[in-house]
């Protein structure tokens, strides 16, 4: 299994915008062979905070081809292309249990 957490930085005031559109794509995901999860999450109460403007995907995919084959998708690219001008960075962490 690959887990994979990913942080999404958006531009002052774009998070709202670049969720909803996240909301949209994610439920093409989640039918791709080898989703197991793929979820945004942001600040809870307690603990360290990421910030207003940026969320987090926590992902968990079978196998290393599956998130391939996903970074590859049409949705995936298509979403990143809509909010690229209120991205201000994207940095993904691919892991595996220790």
């Amino acid at each position: 299994m690959i887990h994979v957490v990913a942080t999404l930085a958006a531009n002052p005031g774009k998070r709202d915008f670049i969720l909803e559109e996240f909301k949209k794509m994610r439920p093409a995901t989640l039918r791709e062979d080898g989703c197991i999860q793929y979820e945004p999450v942001v600040d809870a109460d307690g603990g360290d905070k990421i910030g207003p403007d940026r969320f987090l995907v926590i992902e968990k995919w079978e196998a290393p081809e599956k998130l391939d084959a996903h970074m590859k998708s049409a949705h995936l690219n298509a979403f990143l292309a809509t909010v690229k001008p209120a991205l201000a960075r994207i940095t993904v962490n691919v892991l595996t249990a220790a």
